[in-house]
């Protein structure tokens, strides 16, 4: 296994960063050939999305999962943080993927991207571990 971070920030509370290019770059120089590459989110409150790169999806998913997760609908974590919302979309819309690589890039279909979906922003520093078996 060959192992790598990217580290980012976010300018939001809530919105969509894509990664793929920084991913890509990443396996390349790991050398990756052919293989399957996991991406994991070691945070609470960031999610791992493959998502179509058109702004009108974006918006689309962007209202679609607030509204499954709305802010400051009476979570008893919200006593604690405020930030109950981030917690749940995070688990439930997942930390982590598994994505097959091929010629030092990840196999993603014609208009599928990578994106990080910040929650609970804006952060200054925001990570993805990048893990590649051959």
């Amino acid at each position: 296994m060959k192992r790598a971070e990217i580290v980012f920030s976010t300018r939001e509370e809530y919105g969509l960063t894509r990664l793929t290019e920084k991913i890509n770059s990443e396996l390349k120089k790991m050398g990756a050939k052919e293989g399957v590459c996991n991406l994991f989110s070691p945070h609470a409150t960031g999610v791992i999305v493959i998502l179509e790169d058109e702004p009108g999806l974006r918006r689309d998913f962007l209202r679609k999962a607030r509204e499954l997760f709305p802010p400051g609908a009476g979570y008893e974590h919200d006593r604690i943080d405020d930030n109950a919302h981030s917690h749940l979309m995070s688990t439930f819309l997942g930390e982590s993927k598994t994505i097959p690589v091929q010629n030092n890039r990840l196999d993603l279909g014609t208009w599928q991207n990578v994106f990080w979906l910040e929650t609970d922003g804006p952060r200054h520093e925001r990570r993805v571990i990048i893990s590649y078996w051959e």
